[in-house]
């Protein structure tokens, strides 16, 4: 089956990894891509990941790169501007932003900016706290800041999704009662069946859903479970199930967050199985087992992110 993964670092990983642009270019070509093909994938969320310690010109730098190095596949990769983008027989790429620590100032022009270059999510935090919002390792009493008001509303503007993945509780609510268009969580899961802080509430999950948004089931094991068994990935066909029950299976999405090209010591992170985009397939089996039927196990893999992204281009 078709596979739409909302959540992959792919744009900090070309910059952060690699020192230019060729090198980029052969990294996403060799290590990135076969994966990506291997796995059947339809589309991406390719994200620009910032934790807070970026400035402004580092971020257009990563976001910029990112943009360069898919142009250079003409043949094998298509940014998702379009609706009928996603019936191109090439993968699609879906730019993200994840964390907007650097825009500590006029943030209305930043998101402009962001928008022209084809970002279509952004999330306004990581985990920390910075000048527009707050993570889940910030101050619990402290949410958005009027910068970061302004930011929301800029996104709405520009028809950017907002994800509210890493977002504290209070932040989260902010971003809720502000926003006019959908809101996504592009890999978390949930709080009821494993009491982590990324995880969402079944209220968190009920707004969402009545926004119209979708969340991407994200294959670490520290959302899903207190350790690593060789039964953790059946986890994310149990967390499919309740965000299904509280909502429904409109609003179920995928949001691996793989982190293989990372290193070792972050590939860890994920699940046995389910560590790699080539191994992205393997969800298919494991929703087949837990019951889903063909019809709602294509709306999770890949029909509901497709949704939800063209209702925005």
């Amino acid at each position: 089956m078709d596979i739409i993964d909302l959540h992959a670092d792919l744009g900090s990983d070309l910059f952060t990894h690699v020192s230019t642009l060729e090198e980029a270019i052969n990294r996403f070509g060799t290590v990135h891509l076969p994966g990506l093909q291997q796995g059947g994938y339809r589309a991406v969320g390719g994200a620009s990941f910032f934790d807070g310690q970026q400035d402004w010109p580092t971020m257009q730098a990563t976001m910029m790169r990112f943009r360069r190095v898919l142009q250079n596949f003409p043949e094998d990769v298509v940014i998702i501007e379009k609706p009928d983008d996603f019936d191109d027989d090439r993968l699609g790429v879906v730019l993200t932003v994840e964390g907007m620590g650097g825009v500590i100032e006029a943030p209305a022009a930043a998101v402009d900016w962001m928008s022209r270059l084809g970002i279509k999510i952004a999330s306004l935090q990581w985990s920390e706290e910075n000048a527009l919002s707050t993570g889940i390792n910030g101050d619990l009493r402290r949410g958005l800041t009027p910068l970061g008001k302004q930011a929301v509303k800029a996104l709405n503007e520009n028809r950017v999704i907002i994800d509210v993945s890493h977002a504290n509780v209070r932040s989260f609510y902010d971003m809720m009662s502000l926003t006019a268009g959908p809101i996504i969580a592009t890999h978390s899961n949930c709080f009821a069946l494993h009491s982590h802080p990324r995880n969402l509430t079944d209220e968190q999950i009920r707004l969402i859903s009545e926004h119209g948004g979708v969340i991407g089931l994200v294959a670490v094991w520290p959302f899903l479970e207190s350790s690593k068994s060789e039964d953790t990935i059946y986890r994310l066909a149990e967390h499919a199930a309740h965000i299904a029950e509280i909502s429904s299976i409109e609003h179920v999405a995928l949001g691996f967050d793989f982190m293989d090209y990372y290193g070792e010591s972050n590939a860890s992170a994920n699940l046995k199985g389910l560590s790699t985009f080539s191994e992205a397939q393997n969800c298919v089996s494991v929703f087949k087992q837990y019951g889903f039927s063909n019809d709602d196990i294509q709306k999770i893999t890949s029909l509901n992110a497709k949704r939800i992204v063209n209702s925005i281009l």
